[in-house]
């Protein structure tokens, strides 16, 4: 094989190379910014332990500064959010807020994220006491 075939080749296969590198930039997207302006009007919220019978552990929030704290959770974390991994953890807890008794959406809190529309953002810390607080304050006994 003469010199400018094999330069080719090697070319052509550090071509290769690069579009892999670059498809994996693509399929692991850098992380997002979430807009959670819908819930700004809430009224009320219903957070569901989904970990149990959602009837008995269902607890509606209609003060306002525990809606506002609720929603407070995922507005004052608006960035870091990404896709999860296939077969990532489940929610342990459903906060669904409404506005006028609309629903107009909400999030999920697992052991140590919030999820929203299919997005994740981990929570550490003191951050991950202070969301965890509010989800399982005062939850019925099972």
């Amino acid at each position: 094989m003469g010199g400018g075939a094999l330069r080719r080749r090697l070319t052509l296969g550090m071509a290769v190379a690069g579009a892999l590198v670059l498809a994996a930039c693509v399929i692991e997207p850098a992380p997002q910014s979430m807009d959670f302006s819908a819930f700004t009007q809430s009224d009320r919220a219903r957070i569901v332990d989904t970990d149990r019978n959602s009837h008995v552990d269902a607890r509606e929030v209609t003060d306002p500064a525990q809606v506002a704290a609720l929603y407070r959770a995922v507005a004052d974390r608006p960035d870091g959010w990404h896709r999860p991994w296939p077969g990532s953890p489940q929610v342990r807890w459903q906060v669904t807020f409404s506005r006028a008794g609309r629903e107009v959406g909400g999030y999920g809190v697992g052991a140590n994220f919030i999820a929203y529309d299919g997005f994740v953002r981990n929570l550490a810390g003191s951050d991950l006491r202070s969301v965890l607080a509010l989800v399982q304050a005062r939850l019925p006994a099972p």
